[in-house]
């Protein structure tokens, strides 16, 4: 006795598409950032800036206050040194990972 079955033949599976290159800088950062930038935590609105260019500050100094969530946020800065740029102004609307003021490490 001779026994055949007969298949259909079987769809091969065709490759997947190549996934896109990485994004050259972080998402959700505005651009690279240093050790001595401060940035927002969260979206929100500067309410008050506390420093301006030249100032000297000590790490852990607040440089900023931003509102978010209907809070007030203390900004501080993680370094010692001067700060050489500030980049918002108060009442400005600002995004996640966005550089605010940038303190020059002594």
């Amino acid at each position: 006795m001779k026994l055949t079955i007969d298949f259909p033949p079987k769809p091969m599976p065709t490759p997947a598409a190549p996934s896109p290159p990485p994004p050259e800088k972080p998402v959700g950062l505005a651009e690279p950032v240093g050790l001595g930038a401060v940035v927002a935590p969260m979206p929100g609105m500067i309410l008050e800036l506390l420093v301006q260019v030249g100032d000297q500050v000590q790490s852990g100094d607040t440089v900023a206050k931003l509102e978010a969530m209907k809070m007030e946020n203390d900004l501080r800065t993680t370094v010692s040194g001067t700060v050489t740029e500030v980049r918002v102004a108060k009442g400005s609307s600002v995004s996640v990972g966005e550089v605010l003021v940038v303190v020059a490490e002594a």
